[in-house]
């Protein structure tokens, strides 16, 4: 796909019946040409509940002797026949705080228990997250701004959540670049009526943010 530059995209992956990718080659890549510079602006595994949103930005070009115009010419769009040769990188849960079911508190009746895990590289305090109702976003079950996480390296929090809902969940860097380090990520685990479930997880490649999509069953 040609996209014209100095604008902001957003890369939606849905999933019809919301369990994401099973497999571990399972997963998805996104890469950036632009001034002949080739960049992976997003990749994840499979892990992404009912669908997952990457936000991006493509710069202008700073050269002037580079034509980045697309070829008059294009090859044939065909699918590949091949996986790619960076297969996504699944080690990433691995890397986060364990979850404990005898330490998680007694959810209230009606609600759900979302645990929100977060890696963090060096600069904790460019991460901004939130978590609303998908059909109102004006209900904010959660949302923690820019700076307020400092000198951390990982984050565990939790929300309750009413059933019977669809959720977003949105995690945004504030230099749009992500986390960097191959220990860092985010991972949801929800517990409800009993049955702890990983709804989503991620590494730290994500650009200038990614959105999961999730309910909550009754």
């Amino acid at each position: 796909v040609y996209l014209p530059t100095g604008n902001e995209y957003v890369f939606s992956l849905l999933d019809r019946m919301q369990d994401g990718m099973f497999g571990s080659n399972a997963g998805y890549q996104l890469t950036l040409f632009n001034n002949g510079i080739t960049t992976e602006i997003a990749k994840g595994g499979g892990k992404y509940g009912a669908g997952i949103q990457e936000m991006f930005y493509v710069p202008v070009p700073t050269s002037e002797t580079v034509d980045n115009s697309p070829p008059t010419t294009p090859s044939p769009t065909s699918g590949p026949t091949e996986s790619p040769t960076a297969s996504p990188d699944t080690s990433y849960p691995t890397a986060l705080p364990p979850v404990s079911d005898a330490s998680l508190p007694e959810s209230p009746s009606s609600h759900a228990l979302l645990k929100v895990l977060i890696s963090f590289d060096e600069h904790p305090e460019e991460v901004r997250w939130k978590l609303v109702n998908k059909n109102d976003p004006s209900q904010v079950y959660r949302e923690v701004p820019f700076g307020s996480y400092v000198d951390v390296e990982h984050i565990t929090e939790e929300v309750y959540l009413p059933t019977g809902n669809e959720y977003v969940f949105s995690l945004l860097d504030e230099k749009m670049d992500g986390l960097y380090g191959t220990g860092t990520g985010y991972q949801l685990i929800l517990v409800n009526n009993g049955v702890t479930t990983e709804i989503a997880s991620g590494n730290g490649n994500y650009g200038a943010g990614v959105q999961v999509f999730f309910s909550v069953p009754q």
